[in-house]
């Protein structure tokens, strides 16, 4: 973690927890997800690609459309090596033509950069990790909008759609126009948070993270790297892969699962009981045999004053309706809904 990160976590009157999350000392954690809140997100960092080749090279090596990213839209999008499996995944904003930001979690930002390198070198174009100028805060309830007019005057009205105030970016998630990230700068983060903060709630990052699971969102780290397509993660169905753009790198791949396959698992939110849960740990029905993987965690209070995580799992369609539990453990597998609906490709 870079110290401008800690600084602004300090200045926001939060601290970094040992699992990376941001806290707050006087926080609690709630069974019910509260309304009106706004984090600081710590485990998020900024790749930057710039140079007059930054679209071309960034259309020729992701899933995601970059015709389509212009000033005041983003896109989720993904990274793949040639074999169709995903190496990054993020959520992408451009300040102009030549600089494109994108916004993933920190601890893939070496990984990525390397796996990037391998193609750059041949483009007008460099990438530099800029993690240490710019923080992200997440914004969430009926309140955050008008937060955000009040203090920049300004505000997104659709989903994916972004504008820009002074060099920080306020971008617009959902539909209804109630979740919302900022891309501040360092240098003003703690002006903006002291604006943003009197009409929104400050929770700690652990709380962010369980509301982008609710909403469906599979995000790498390091312990999935280079293991899905990106139709395992579902983001053919979140809008994160366009398959009329031309090719990428694992296009290939990417577009045969989807005109001639039916993959047999899927990204599914889950619910279970236990300690020790990890990113990428591998989750068993009875037998021996691995049905799925845990993507993303976040740690929920249960009513009996224990805790349980909810969690984004791929897990195979065929065991879903069964009893699924953890390896070594009898903690059952409570599946959750999402926002979408979860479909197979074939056409």
């Amino acid at each position: 973690m870079t110290t401008n990160t800690l600084k602004s976590l300090s200045a926001f009157g939060a601290t970094l927890s040992p699992t990376g999350h941001s806290q707050f000392s006087n926080e609690a954690l709630s069974k019910e997800l509260p309304d009106n809140i706004i984090s600081p997100i710590p485990y998020y960092g900024i790749l930057l690609t710039q140079g007059p080749d930054s679209r071309q090279f960034l259309q020729g090596q992701t899933t995601c459309d970059f015709d389509a990213v212009t000033d005041n839209q983003a896109r989720l999008g993904a990274f793949c090596n040639p074999k169709g499996r995903m190496i990054s995944s993020f959520l992408t904003a451009r300040r102009d033509d030549q600089n494109y930001l994108l916004r993933m979690r920190r601890d893939i930002i070496d990984t990525t950069k390397a796996a990037f390198g391998k193609y750059i070198v041949f483009s007008k174009a460099e990438q530099v990790d800029i993690s240490d100028q710019v923080i992200v805060l997440g914004l969430h309830g009926d309140k955050a909008k008008a937060a955000l007019i009040d203090t920049f005057e300004n505000a997104p009205d659709e989903k994916n759609q972004l504008c820009q105030q002074d060099d920080q970016l306020i971008l617009q998630l959902d539909e209804k126009g109630l979740t919302f990230e900022c891309w501040l700068t360092v240098e003003k983060a703690e002006k903006y948070w002291a604006q943003l903060s009197q009409s929104l709630k400050p929770v700690g990052s652990n709380q962010w993270q369980r509301l982008t699971i609710q909403r469906g969102i599979g995000e790498l780290n390091p312990a999935t790297i280079d293991q899905f397509i990106p139709q395992l993660l579902n983001f053919t169905l979140i809008g994160a892969v366009n398959f009329d753009k031309g090719c990428y790198t694992g296009q290939e791949v990417v577009a045969r699962m989807h005109y001639k396959g039916k993959p047999k698992r899927g990204l599914y939110r889950i619910q279970l009981r236990g300690k020790n849960v990890k990113e990428g740990q591998e989750l068993f029905s009875d037998g021996e045999q691995a049905i799925g993987t845990l993507i993303n965690i976040a740690t929920v209070p249960s009513d009996n004053q224990s805790t349980h995580v909810e969690a984004l799992a791929v897990l195979a369609h065929s065991e879903t309706e069964k009893n699924l539990s953890r390896e070594n453990q009898d903690d059952m597998i409570k599946l959750l809904n999402l926002p979408y609906a979860i479909t197979t490709e074939s056409k």
